[in-house]
């Protein structure tokens, strides 16, 4: 095989989301706690909302990626999944784990869910472009770079990974 010829096409730096910004404990209240509740919760001590624990399990999810702790990111950012099943940036965060354990399959089922609640979002179309070259469809690759050059025709990582799959493909 010659040597300029690329065999993949190069998959993106996973886009992690910033950390969580944590808010103060609320302040004691002087509420009367009613008569009837057997055990009552303390009012100083507030239960996690569900988006508080969703925000907690991308946190842990993005700490294993960046360790590229691909399986134990698997798992966290499916769970993150369970708390909040509408969110783009953990089917994203998902696919991409998908592609670093080469599961493209399933990495490209998680981009398209990604893409179906965030059809905005450019890079969503060139990790789904990435995840379909490396399987070996590089009509739909293009067509993915294309739509993430439509999207942000000023990322030139798009305008790369569509020439290396048209030189792959000898155009």
């Amino acid at each position: 095989e010659p040597e300029d010829t690329p065999t993949a096409v190069p998959t993106a730096t996973l886009t992690l989301e910033p950390t969580a910004t944590l808010t103060p404990e609320p302040a004691a209240t002087n509420t009367p706690v009613p008569t009837d509740t057997p055990d009552p919760t303390p009012t100083n001590t507030p239960t996690p909302d569900k988006q508080s624990l969703f925000d907690e399990k991308m946190a842990e999810a993005r700490n294993y990626a960046d360790n590229a702790e691909w399986n134990r990111a698997k798992t966290a950012f499916a769970e993150a999944l369970d708390l909040d099943p509408e969110s783009s940036r953990a089917y994203y965060n998902l696919g991409h784990t998908h592609l670093e354990l080469g599961d493209t399959s399933q990495a490209i089922e998680n981009f398209n869910k990604a893409i179906e609640l965030d059809p905005q979002n450019a890079v969503y179309y060139m990790d789904r472009g990435n995840a379909h070259g490396e399987s070996g469809n590089l009509a739909a690759a293009v067509e993915d770079y294309t739509k993430a050059i439509e999207l942000d025709p000023a990322d030139a990582r798009f305008y790369f990974n569509r020439a290396l799959v048209y030189k792959t493909q000898g155009e």
